[in-house]
């Protein structure tokens, strides 16, 4: 309620350093929540990427393929570990999406670490560890963006692989789902068979 904003962002009072993609529901369309501790760590040039890299992650409705794959994970427990492949591979369709929305694989890649080291900073102050910051997928992303662009147009091989990812961890929940009711099919006709041969 004490955000302020127009169009498609809302920026939120406090110290917190955050931001990320609110999908929209029931018509609605979706925004980018941004925290002022957030924008203040960022120069107007990193801003511009941080709310380029939001706003692919709502276009792409990258909510729906990370709620596909956590229901997959809830029925095939052992695809969890694939969680964290699936959002490393949105994060850097974003990524691309944002670099080439500003022109500038570099201040991209600025922009992200910026915003990670922002954060990381943060979570120290309250006793966590600088974790995100310097390592994990972070350092992976900026590395990516220091690259030169692939000749593949912006985004594609980063949809395609997110795509392909959710779809083979959906497809593995499907065969253990069928394979679960089978067994229990064979239990309940074994169960039968025993008790009627007693």
């Amino acid at each position: 309620d004490e955000g302020t904003g127009g169009g498609d962002m809302l920026v939120v009072p406090g110290q917190d350093v955050d931001a990320f993609a609110l999908p929209g529901y029931r018509g609605r369309r979706g925004r980018v929540v941004v925290t002022s501790g957030m924008v203040r760590s960022l120069d107007p040039g990193e801003r511009e990427v941080l709310l380029a890299h939001e706003r692919a992650h709502l276009a792409g409705r990258h909510h729906l393929l990370s709620v596909v794959v956590d229901l997959a994970t809830v029925v095939h427990p052992a695809l969890r570990s694939l969680r964290e492949t699936l959002g490393f591979h949105l994060e850097r369709w974003a990524d691309e999406e944002a670099a080439a929305a500003v022109g500038d694989r570099r201040v991209a890649a600025a922009a992200i670490a910026r915003a990670a080291l922002a954060g990381a900073s943060q979570r120290r102050t309250r006793g966590y560890p600088l974790l995100s910051a310097t390592s994990g997928p972070v350092p992976r992303r900026v590395e990516a963006l220091l690259r030169p662009a692939s000749t593949a147009p912006p985004g594609r091989a980063g949809r395609a692989g997110a795509v392909a990812l959710a779809g083979s961890v959906v497809l593995a929940a499907v065969v253990a789902l069928v394979m679960a009711y089978g067994l229990h099919e064979y239990v309940e006709y074994a169960a039968r068979r025993l008790t009627g041969a007693s």
